[in-house]
């Protein structure tokens, strides 16, 4: 179930809870700086605050995000020096168990992002699939994660070698409302068609990309691709 939003006076007289749920949310992002959601953790931070999540001091998020943050822990220590293969296989008992008993809780639905990036890093395209699958058909709550949650996917697909389904994710991105990881979403697409065997849409991507965003970091990259295709 999804929680409700308060008023600002409300949340004026309950400053500690939403302070507490704040805190942790962003130290449990920044601190691990999650190589999972290929980077994304602290602008996601800021996106699950924006969409209204609000920790109300209740017990079973508590819980939640103890599991989530000793998953992260055990990532966290692993990843250096045994890679993301291992580092996901040392997280797999605590991310398993927030996902199975807090699910429909802000911290498993976070869990739930975070474990799939993991995946994607470890190389398990499918689970990496099935979590954010999952993760978007409860996402209609935050609406402002979608665009993550289809550029997860995007790359899972395009790893895997499904282009039309990776294009299909990223069009959704192109095609949305919001703003956010649209550059992203344009730059992998103009790829992927390439893949594809569509150099037209693949061109007609790259030349958007060009005209959208002129001061891109990849605008040397694209103009070159496009020089050269």
């Amino acid at each position: 179930m999804a929680i409700k939003s308060k008023s600002r006076k409300q949340l004026l007289k309950q400053p500690d809870e939403f302070l507490s749920f704040s805190g942790k949310l962003l130290a449990t992002v920044i601190q691990y700086k999650v190589h999972a959601v290929s980077g994304l953790g602290v602008i996601l931070a800021v996106v699950l605050l924006a969409s209204g999540i609000h920790y109300m001091g209740n017990r079973a998020e508590n819980q939640a995000f103890s599991l989530l943050q000793k998953g992260l822990a055990d990532y966290g220590r692993t990843l250096p020096g045994d890679g993301a293969k291992k580092a996901y296989e040392s997280a797999a008992g605590s991310f398993q168990a927030v996902l199975k008993d807090y699910s429909g809780r802000d911290g498993g639905k976070l869990a739930r992002i975070i474990y799939a990036g993991m995946a994607y890093d470890a190389g398990d395209f499918d689970a990496a699939i099935a979590h954010y699958k999952e993760a978007l058909d409860a996402a209609d709550a935050y609406p402002g994660l979608r665009p993550f949650l289809y550029s997860g996917l995007g790359r899972a697909y395009d790893a895997k070698k499904e282009y039309a389904l990776a294009a299909k994710q990223f069009e959704s991105v192109t095609q949305g409302a919001d703003p956010v990881l649209k550059e992203d979403a344009y730059l992998n697409l103009g790829f992927i068609y390439d893949r594809m065997g569509n150099p037209e849409k693949s061109a007609e991507t790259f030349k958007k990309f060009i005209a959208d965003y002129p001061e891109s970091a990849f605008l040397g990259m694209v103009k070159e691709k496009l020089a050269n295709s």
